[in-house]
């Protein structure tokens, strides 16, 4: 491949795709789902979503509409197909990763 010699800010994926990042949280949001439900021949009712992940195992995504909430344990759900239920779903050591 190609060496990249110019210094960006940031901090490289690598380790993370190999599963030897350390814990850090992530914040994306989108707003495709909700420009595509008012798009002619789109899906209706598709709202934004924010999502946070932490401790590289949990996801908590909300819708930005209705303020729904789904948590996702990403070590037993990788898909995200089945939220977890509460109070299991965030245990306390995760939370203060979280903030750490």
């Amino acid at each position: 491949g190609v060496k990249d010699t110019v210094k960006r800010p940031g901090l490289p994926l690598t380790e993370f795709f190999k599963g030897d990042a350390p814990d850090r949280l992530a914040y994306c949001e989108t707003y495709y789902r909700e420009e595509q439900g008012q798009t002619r021949g789109g899906i209706p009712g598709l709202n934004a979503w924010e999502a946070v992940r932490i401790a590289n195992r949990y996801k908590v995504i909300t819708d930005v509409r209705t303020g729904s909430t789904s948590v996702f344990d990403l070590a037993l759900d990788p898909h995200e197909k089945q939220p977890v239920t509460f109070p299991e779903a965030l245990p306390l050591e995760a939370g203060v990763a979280a903030v750490s």
